[in-house]
Protein backbone atom coordinates (compact mmCIF):
# COMPACT_ATOMS: atom_id res chain seq x y z
CA UNK A 1 0.00 0.00 0.00
CA UNK A 2 2.93 2.58 0.22
CA UNK A 3 3.72 2.97 -3.64
CA UNK A 4 5.97 5.64 -2.86
CA UNK A 5 8.64 3.43 -0.34
CA UNK A 6 8.31 0.53 -2.92
CA UNK A 7 9.17 3.19 -5.72
CA UNK A 8 11.55 4.10 -3.79
CA UNK A 9 13.24 0.65 -2.92
CA UNK A 10 12.89 -0.40 -6.30
CA UNK A 11 14.65 2.47 -7.88
CA UNK A 12 17.77 2.18 -5.27
CA UNK A 13 17.98 -1.80 -5.86
CA UNK A 14 18.02 -1.03 -10.23
CA UNK A 15 21.32 1.48 -9.29
CA UNK A 16 22.79 -1.99 -8.18
CA UNK A 17 21.26 -4.45 -11.20
CA UNK A 18 19.17 -2.23 -13.86
CA UNK A 19 18.42 -5.52 -15.83
CA UNK A 20 17.38 -7.99 -13.28
CA UNK A 21 14.04 -9.28 -14.73
CA UNK A 22 12.36 -9.64 -11.05
CA UNK A 23 12.91 -6.01 -10.47
CA UNK A 24 11.60 -4.87 -13.98
CA UNK A 25 8.45 -6.68 -13.50
CA UNK A 26 7.77 -5.52 -9.97
CA UNK A 27 8.75 -1.55 -10.82
CA UNK A 28 6.05 -2.14 -13.61
CA UNK A 29 3.42 -2.92 -11.38
CA UNK A 30 3.99 -0.34 -8.87
CA UNK A 31 4.07 2.28 -11.39
CA UNK A 32 0.68 1.04 -11.95
CA UNK A 33 -0.46 1.88 -8.92
CA UNK A 34 1.26 5.40 -8.62
CA UNK A 35 -1.36 8.02 -9.31
CA UNK A 36 1.34 10.26 -11.45
CA UNK A 37 1.38 9.00 -15.18
CA UNK A 38 4.50 10.88 -16.31
CA UNK A 39 5.15 10.16 -19.88
CA UNK A 40 9.72 11.02 -20.94
CA UNK A 41 10.71 12.87 -23.60
CA UNK A 42 12.09 11.07 -26.38
CA UNK A 43 16.10 10.28 -26.13
CA UNK A 44 18.69 8.29 -27.35
CA UNK A 45 18.65 5.97 -24.99
CA UNK A 46 22.19 6.62 -23.52
CA UNK A 47 21.03 6.98 -20.03
CA UNK A 48 19.90 3.52 -20.10
CA UNK A 49 23.41 2.28 -21.76
CA UNK A 50 25.02 3.98 -18.74
CA UNK A 51 22.92 2.72 -16.51
CA UNK A 52 23.76 -1.14 -17.48
CA UNK A 53 27.52 -0.24 -17.86
CA UNK A 54 27.96 1.76 -14.29
CA UNK A 55 25.53 -0.81 -12.40
CA UNK A 56 26.64 -1.28 -9.22
CA UNK A 57 26.48 -4.61 -9.79
CA UNK A 58 29.43 -4.09 -11.78
CA UNK A 59 31.73 -2.84 -9.24
CA UNK A 60 33.30 -5.92 -8.48
CA UNK A 61 34.42 -6.90 -11.95
CA UNK A 62 35.40 -3.12 -12.72
CA UNK A 63 37.42 -3.10 -9.23
CA UNK A 64 39.38 -6.57 -10.70
CA UNK A 65 40.24 -5.38 -13.88
CA UNK A 66 41.97 -2.64 -12.86
CA UNK A 67 44.04 -4.07 -10.19
CA UNK A 68 44.49 -6.53 -12.62
CA UNK A 69 45.66 -4.36 -15.77
CA UNK A 70 47.50 -1.97 -13.67
CA UNK A 71 49.79 -5.02 -12.05
CA UNK A 72 50.25 -7.04 -15.58
CA UNK A 73 51.07 -3.28 -16.82
CA UNK A 74 53.35 -2.46 -14.37
CA UNK A 75 55.31 -6.23 -14.28
CA UNK A 76 55.47 -5.79 -17.64
CA UNK A 77 57.58 -2.80 -17.50
CA UNK A 78 59.90 -4.00 -14.91
CA UNK A 79 60.55 -7.19 -16.97
CA UNK A 80 61.46 -4.78 -20.09
CA UNK A 81 64.00 -2.59 -17.35
CA UNK A 82 65.38 -6.02 -15.72
CA UNK A 83 65.98 -7.89 -19.12
CA UNK A 84 66.55 -5.66 -21.87
CA UNK A 85 67.94 -7.71 -24.57
CA UNK A 86 65.71 -10.76 -24.21
CA UNK A 87 63.08 -11.91 -26.42
CA UNK A 88 60.02 -11.32 -23.70
CA UNK A 89 61.25 -7.53 -23.87
CA UNK A 90 60.64 -6.69 -27.38
CA UNK A 91 56.65 -7.48 -26.67
CA UNK A 92 56.88 -6.14 -23.18
CA UNK A 93 57.02 -2.45 -23.76
CA UNK A 94 53.73 -2.16 -26.32
CA UNK A 95 51.80 -4.74 -24.19
CA UNK A 96 52.37 -2.64 -20.90
CA UNK A 97 51.35 0.74 -22.74
CA UNK A 98 48.18 -1.66 -24.09
CA UNK A 99 47.36 -2.90 -20.15
CA UNK A 100 48.08 0.33 -18.78
CA UNK A 101 45.62 2.68 -21.20
CA UNK A 102 42.62 -0.76 -19.84
CA UNK A 103 43.76 -0.22 -16.78
CA UNK A 104 42.78 3.51 -16.84
CA UNK A 105 39.55 3.02 -18.74
CA UNK A 106 38.51 0.32 -16.28
CA UNK A 107 39.43 2.61 -13.35
CA UNK A 108 37.43 5.37 -14.79
CA UNK A 109 34.85 2.76 -15.05
CA UNK A 110 35.30 1.86 -11.84
CA UNK A 111 34.71 5.55 -10.25
CA UNK A 112 31.73 6.11 -12.19
CA UNK A 113 29.62 3.12 -10.73
CA UNK A 114 30.80 4.05 -7.58
CA UNK A 115 30.23 7.75 -7.69
CA UNK A 116 26.82 6.90 -9.68
CA UNK A 117 25.65 4.86 -6.59
CA UNK A 118 26.36 7.46 -3.79
CA UNK A 119 24.65 10.33 -5.19
CA UNK A 120 21.95 9.63 -7.01
CA UNK A 121 20.36 12.41 -8.20
CA UNK A 122 16.46 11.93 -8.69
CA UNK A 123 14.12 11.79 -5.60
CA UNK A 124 10.62 10.00 -5.31
CA UNK A 125 7.79 11.70 -3.69
CA UNK A 126 6.42 10.45 -0.70
CA UNK A 127 3.35 12.85 0.49
CA UNK A 128 0.07 11.70 -0.76
CA UNK A 129 0.01 15.04 -3.05
CA UNK A 130 1.95 18.20 -2.60
CA UNK A 131 2.06 21.09 -4.70
CA UNK A 132 4.70 21.89 -6.96
CA UNK A 133 5.56 25.98 -6.74
CA UNK A 134 7.16 28.09 -9.15
CA UNK A 135 9.18 29.84 -6.87
CA UNK A 136 10.80 28.11 -3.42
CA UNK A 137 8.07 29.08 -0.75
CA UNK A 138 4.50 29.72 -0.38
CA UNK A 139 4.36 32.74 -2.37
CA UNK A 140 4.94 31.48 -5.36
CA UNK A 141 2.39 30.11 -8.34
CA UNK A 142 1.18 26.51 -7.72
CA UNK A 143 2.53 24.93 -11.02
CA UNK A 144 1.12 21.22 -10.66
CA UNK A 145 0.27 18.50 -8.47
CA UNK A 146 2.12 15.57 -7.41
CA UNK A 147 1.21 12.17 -5.71
CA UNK A 148 3.50 9.66 -3.86
CA UNK A 149 4.98 7.86 -6.04
CA UNK A 150 6.49 10.52 -8.57
CA UNK A 151 10.16 10.24 -9.73
CA UNK A 152 12.14 13.57 -10.08
CA UNK A 153 15.67 14.93 -10.90
CA UNK A 154 16.72 17.31 -8.26
CA UNK A 155 18.59 20.17 -9.90
CA UNK A 156 19.09 22.72 -6.57
CA UNK A 157 17.54 22.88 -2.92
CA UNK A 158 17.22 26.30 -1.71
CA UNK A 159 16.65 25.77 2.08
CA UNK A 160 13.87 23.26 3.12
CA UNK A 161 12.73 23.57 -0.97
CA UNK A 162 13.84 21.10 -3.78
CA UNK A 163 13.73 22.06 -7.37
CA UNK A 164 12.85 19.21 -9.48
CA UNK A 165 12.62 18.41 -13.39
CA UNK A 166 10.19 15.87 -14.17
CA UNK A 167 10.84 13.27 -17.02
CA UNK A 168 8.62 15.46 -18.89
CA UNK A 169 10.78 18.55 -18.70
CA UNK A 170 8.35 20.17 -16.22
CA UNK A 171 10.22 22.15 -13.53
CA UNK A 172 9.64 23.48 -9.70
CA UNK A 173 9.50 23.60 -6.43
CA UNK A 174 8.34 21.24 -3.25
CA UNK A 175 9.50 20.94 0.39
CA UNK A 176 12.68 19.16 0.64
CA UNK A 177 10.72 16.88 3.52
CA UNK A 178 7.50 15.63 0.76
CA UNK A 179 11.55 13.92 -1.26
CA UNK A 180 13.11 11.19 -0.55
CA UNK A 181 16.80 10.33 -2.40
CA UNK A 182 17.65 7.38 -4.22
Amino acid sequence: ENVGKALLHYERASLIDPLNEDLRANMLLADLRAIDKIEPLPGAGIDNMMAVLFAGKLYRVWRLLSLATWTLGFSLIAIRIRWKDSVVSAFAKPSAAVLLVLSIIFSVFLYNTHHRALSSACGIVMEEKIDVMSTPGTNGVKLFHLHEGAKGHIMSEDGEWTEIRLENGNVGWLPTASLKRI
